[in-house]
């Protein structure tokens, strides 16, 4: 006796392939499938990503291609103007100095939690630039007040 499938098989079937189907299309991509080292959102090269960019030039991994501003502060007392820099294709942020100044502290900091323990990359040399940190971590640019002297003002958490 053959034995035909009843419409409860033929609903549960499709059903599945259906949430099957759709879950694929949803799915994001994962950050290992969305960039095979090392071709940047610019179409350049990029030579880090995520972690693998903490303490690095964004300049010399090519990071800046398509970087963009995610914060801007100007220090309440007083000093240099930073940025706070991301790339999506390095998946990275760094602090850079718009005023050209080197004479006061600034960089990028990063946090485990949104309100953590920082990490703190700051520019070793005479570059408008901090080093690169994951954008794993919770980011912000910070700057010395000018008029305090050691008093850092921060963008907000990212």
């Amino acid at each position: 006796m053959k034995r035909f499938p009843t419409r409860r098989h033929v609903t549960i079937a499709t059903l599945t392939a259906m949430v099957v189907a759709l879950a694929t299309f949803l799915m994001p991509a994962s950050p290992a499938s969305a960039v095979i080292c090392c071709t940047g959102g610019g179409g350049g090269s990029i030579g880090c990503y995520a972690a693998s960019c903490d303490g690095k030039d964004p300049q010399q991994m090519g990071c800046g291609a398509d970087a963009r501003t995610l914060a801007y502060l100007t220090p309440a007392g007083g000093g240099i103007a930073v940025e706070l820099r991301v790339s999506n294709a390095c998946w990275a942020a760094w602090a850079r100095n718009d005023s050209g100044s080197y004479q006061q502290a600034y960089g990028v900091y990063g946090a485990y939690t949104s309100s953590g323990p920082d990490v703190i990359w700051e520019p070793t040399n005479s570059t408008a630039w901090s080093p690169m940190i994951s954008f794993n971590f919770w980011v912000r640019a910070c700057a010395e007040e000018y008029a305090t002297g050691g008093k850092m003002d921060c963008t907000a958490r990212y």
